[in-house]
């Protein structure tokens, strides 16, 4: 049976709340989503007539005239359901780094693989045409960016699909992230490698603070080869790491003296599907053989809960970084943490993507009131401005976790709730409420 991934974050607020003082009705609204959007789209695939549903949900943004921000899901089995602990979770990570931005998910039930790229590009369309007429998307209403099954390409389609709608309309190109590095089109040099590269810079952040030393050749072990875990792989192998094991939905491979990073990405790239399956560089292993890899860093980059209370046992890591979005069970949390196996929790680890898309919206917006934003679009600059929020939301969740003495997943959620405070402010407090009933 399937956990209820909604629920655990939904008691990961509650105990936040609890440690904030938080009143009841501010936690109820917290707690609570803004929209949940589902409609039809007529669609061709294959050559064949389909009707696909897709859907958008909206959490909850600070002030009313914030926008919404989250992924968009080209993958079978999206369901508003299986997205709303998505949208909570961005609000998270949104908080987490102040950006102006409420949590937000959407997508389309369907495999984009079977479909032709002109298919592709006219189900894309017609998304963007649903969400439009629902005054569901927009540049300063609701920012879409690309997720499982979406890329670049895609989020282009969608911005000129928009821009088409709303011919001459300032800023149009900002109503999506991730889109293609070009002047013209506004992509943002580094968005691509963002929440690889920040994962590191997480992990680093975190370990300074906790004291830890690795030893000098660190080794690492990657469930999950897609975009994530191959800029993971590729940016730590550059930073000294060795990654001795890499698994993938089709398979693995394993090598302790060290898996030739450069070799297996042009290996899997190769591969169709893309695939680190039967790479000649090491021994194959089966995916789940990847949790009990004896090295320092273990990265689940993949899917959510892949780390459960029947597998957390047999992980010998010193330290979890979670690349995907939920890939710990709170039974297997409990596990780990008895056996002071470290958590860089996935709001704050994986929260790099966002980081950098706000920074891409902001520039497309000529939003520059905001000094984190960087002034120049190339690689160096996005990375360095990148790489310092990272360290400073990860110095304040740290601090957090020491001061209330609480795991570093709890701690996210505190330092993100507590930054929420702008929902509170438009709260009326709860004398003012008491005194308004006494003089009826």
């Amino acid at each position: 049976m399937p956990h209820d991934i909604l629920g655990n974050i939904w008691n990961r607020f509650a105990t936040a709340g609890k440690v904030l003082g938080y009143e009841d009705r501010l936690m109820k609204e917290l707690m609570g989503f803004k929209m949940r959007l589902s409609f039809d789209l007529d669609a061709t695939i294959g050559g064949k007539p389909e009707r696909l549903k897709a859907v958008r949900v909206w959490h909850r943004a600070p002030l009313t005239d914030c926008i919404f921000k989250g992924g968009t899901r080209y993958r079978k089995g999206t369901t508003l359901g299986s997205l709303e602990s998505h949208a909570v979770e961005m609000s998270i990570k949104c908080w987490l780094h102040d950006l102006p931005y409420g949590g937000a998910k959407g997508g389309i039930d369907f495999d984009p693989t079977q479909c032709t790229p002109e298919e592709l590009e006219k189900i894309t369309y017609r998304f963007v045409d649903e969400l439009d007429e629902r005054n569901a998307i927009g540049p300063f209403r609701d920012v879409p960016a690309p997720d499982m099954g979406t890329d670049a390409l895609i989020m282009f389609w969608m911005a000129q699909r928009y821009s088409y709608l709303h011919r001459g309309e300032p800023y149009a190109k900002a109503v999506v992230t991730g889109k293609p590095v070009d002047p013209y089109i506004g992509g943002l040099h580094g968005r691509t490698e963002a929440t690889g590269f920040g994962l590191l810079i997480a992990f680093d952040e975190i370990l300074r603070y906790l004291g830890w030393n690795l030893d000098n050749t660190p080794t690492m072990a990657i469930q999950g080869f897609g975009n994530v875990g191959m800029h993971v792989a590729q940016f730590a192998s550059e930073q000294g790491f060795k990654i001795i094991a890499v698994s993938d939905e089709f398979g693995g491979v394993d090598n302790g003296k060290g898996l030739d990073i450069p070799a297996l990405i042009q290996h899997a790239r190769s591969q169709k599907p893309a695939t680190v399956k039967d790479f000649p560089g090491g021994f194959a292993i089966r995916n789940q053989d990847i949790f009990s890899i004896r090295c320092d860093v273990l990265v689940p980059a993949a899917t959510e809960e892949v780390i459960t209370k029947d597998n957390a046992d047999s992980i010998v890591a010193k330290i979890i970084l979670e690349g995907a979005n939920g890939p710990t069970t709170p039974e297997a949390d409990a596990i780990l943490n008895d056996k002071g196996i470290v958590v860089v929790p996935d709001i704050y680890a994986n929260s790099g993507g966002v980081v950098t898309s706000y920074f891409e919206w902001a520039r497309n917006t000529d939003n520059f009131s905001d000094t984190r934003v960087p002034r120049e679009n190339d690689y160096t600059t996005v990375i360095a401005a990148l790489e310092k929020m990272m360290r400073h939301a990860g110095q304040e969740i740290v601090e957090c976790s020491n001061r209330h003495r609480v795991s570093l997943r709890l701690a996210a959620y505190i330092v993100a709730l507590e930054k929420a405070k702008l929902i509170r402010a438009r709260r009326i407090p709860d004398y003012a409420l008491e005194k308004f009933r006494t003089k009826r």
